[in-house]
């Protein structure tokens, strides 16, 4: 028989079987209590196994938290997400996990011990962020299941801390005439960065996208742009590609024809100053390195200094853009596809006073239709 019986009190046993293996390659053992006579434990010892060859019981594993986060991360994380979200992956469970509940046999956690766990980190860091670790937890754990490791996410019905609403920063409209016109100011050595703010305010591009574009993917004739990677970069690995934010990242901008001029002048210098660049990248220095992201931030800033103009970072430019979308008459789902994002709440969540305002214009319309009935 495949097992072991051991008494632990008088008419009371330990069953005790080995089936199958965990990820690790180590036998998966199974452990019961029985309250009977030895025979009757023996018969029982035999449907016990059979349950446990058709997975019908979990077993005492002493699988930890730790355990399951690297599992996780080695066979999930390493192969399907994007490097920012590995890194943040990482950086989490190094900080907020690995010492604390990651020490908790997987099998063990309750309820109550994610709750006080996730009470203690909010008050030490704010509320998305608190939402952010708690994610990455609650996904390891339904990857858990998923391989039968556990049977339950202690991790689900879990009380969070109400949300801060922050409004996104964004220029107004003199603030944008302003723009406008200091970068027609520009010397020509300029007109590199000239075009990514452009692109920024009048497409509503993050910068890893504005950094990804090449040559190619520009339409002069239909006055288009296509967003099919993005290039950020990595302490570790340097400048690297990758693919947009979103499946709803891929799109087509058109752009209005002032705009597209700008990067036939942009691309009319490169070739006048080096007609051999060894890249298809737009955005590069003249000798054909592509542009950090930095550069680009810190050389926006400086122009901001110049202009006397508030300095709200560059992803203030792509806030704009949705405000002058909204303020066009543009509607949420307008805006959502335009900006790539993956939901319309996505969109909503960021830009509600925008879409409020909206909502406030339709009421006076409908109000103005009343008095004219």
């Amino acid at each position: 028989m495949p097992g072991t019986i051991t008494q632990r009190g008088k008419n009371a046993w330990r069953l005790q079987v080995y089936a199958g293996f965990d990820f690790n390659g180590k036998p998966m053992r199974y452990t019961k209590t029985f309250h009977g006579t030895k025979r009757e434990a023996n018969a029982e010892l035999a449907n016990f196994y059979n349950e446990c060859q058709l997975g019908n019981i979990q077993p005492g594993s002493n699988v930890i938290v730790n355990d399951l986060m690297e599992l996780y991360h080695k066979e999930y994380v390493l192969l399907y997400l994007k490097s920012t979200s590995r890194r943040s992956f990482e950086g989490i469970y190094k900080k907020w996990i690995k010492n604390s509940i990651g020490k908790k046999k997987a099998n063990k956690v309750q309820r109550v011990d994610i709750q006080k766990w996730i009470n203690n980190i909010a008050q030490q860091v704010s509320p998305k962020t608190v939402r952010n670790i708690y994610s990455i937890l609650r996904s390891a754990f339904n990857y858990g299941i998923e391989l039968n490791i556990i049977n339950n996410n202690p991790c689900n019905n879990i009380k969070m801390p109400r949300k801060e609403h922050t409004e996104a920063q964004f220029y107004n409209i003199d603030q944008v005439k302003q723009i406008c016109s200091s970068l027609d100011e520009l010397p020509e050595r300029d007109l590199v960065f000239k075009c990514a703010i452009l692109l920024a305010l009048f497409g509503g591009l993050r910068i890893g996208e504005i950094n990804g574009l090449d040559w190619d993917v520009i339409d002069f004739d239909a006055n288009t742009i296509q967003i099919v990677k993005t290039r950020m970069y990595e302490p570790k690995t340097g400048l690297y590609e990758d693919t947009p934010k979103t499946i709803s990242g891929n799109r087509t901008v058109t752009l209005p024809e002032d705009i597209m001029l700008q990067l036939q002048f942009l691309q009319k210098h490169q070739n006048t100053v080096n007609p051999y660049f060894k890249n298809n990248a737009v955005f590069k220095t003249d000798d054909g390195i592509i542009m950090h992201s930095n550069v680009i931030r810190n050389w926006f800033m400086k122009f901001c200094q110049n202009s006397d103009l508030p300095y709200y970072g560059l992803h203030a430019l792509r806030h704009t853009h949705a405000s002058m979308l909204a303020s066009l008459g543009a509607e949420l789902p307008q805006v959502s596809t335009r900006l790539g994002h993956s939901t319309l709440s996505t969109t909503l969540n960021i830009y509600t006073h925008l879409f409020e305002n909206k909502d406030k214009m339709l009421s006076q319309q409908l109000q103005e239709f009343i008095k004219n009935e």
